[in-house]
């Protein structure tokens, strides 16, 4: 979708990676799942994590944190905005899973991604819509 304007080629080869989602969309987890996968085949160590296993996790201890946010994250937003300036300090993702390709235009789902980082306070370096 988009990149941080600040944002450069970022490769994560030996960077420990924090991937964490909320459960209450079937769709982000299973996305997660497969990014965390896809890390994994590459050789990097992945933390996993659904929102409600992750108060403890302090982002910056880690070299890149992907964050799935639906629509309607309420749970993933607080994260976020509790540790956006953690956020701020390492390479980050933020993925959303859309099932609106049909039913919503891309200004829609933009406008939940600006929504979604206005309430946080936290940009990340790259942002992908997904279509469900």
């Amino acid at each position: 979708m988009s990149q941080h304007p600040a944002a450069t080629q970022l490769i994560f080869r030996d960077a420990d990676a924090l991937v964490v989602y909320t459960g209450t969309e079937r769709d982000s987890a299973t996305v997660a799942m497969r990014i965390a996968s896809a890390m994994r085949a590459q050789g990097l160590e992945v933390d996993l994590r659904d929102v409600t296993h992750a108060s403890a996790v302090k982002p910056d201890g880690y070299g890149l944190v992907v964050v799935g946010a639906p629509r309607s994250g309420r749970k993933i937003a607080a994260w976020a905005r509790e540790r956006r300036a953690a956020l701020e300090r390492v390479p980050s993702m933020l993925f959303s899973v859309w099932h609106t390709a049909a039913e919503d235009s891309d200004a829609v789902a933009q406008q939940s991604i600006a929504e979604f980082c206005a309430e946080t306070g936290w940009t990340p370096n790259r942002i992908e819509l997904i279509a469900a």
